[in-house]
């Protein structure tokens, strides 16, 4: 299991059912710094556009050549 799913079932043990939680940062001043939106649909579109885009990891093998015209 992902990081990311870790820490959705986190957040879900702790506080219950929620569809997004949010990632902050908490500065040495106890202010906020940066934050970002975690929710289930983002990982399951990773996932979709990893499968889909399997195929660009050997892409430079199917176009680059050595062969001199």
């Amino acid at each position: 299991m992902g990081e990311l799913r870790l820490t959705l079932q986190r957040a879900q043990d702790k506080f219950g059912a929620t569809r997004v939680i949010a990632a902050v940062v908490l500065l040495e001043d106890g202010s906020h710094g940066e934050s970002h939106q975690v929710f289930e649909d983002l990982l399951i579109l990773r996932e979709m556009l990893l499968q889909k885009n399997a195929f660009l990891s050997d892409l430079d093998r199917m176009f680059v050549t050595s062969e001199q015209p």
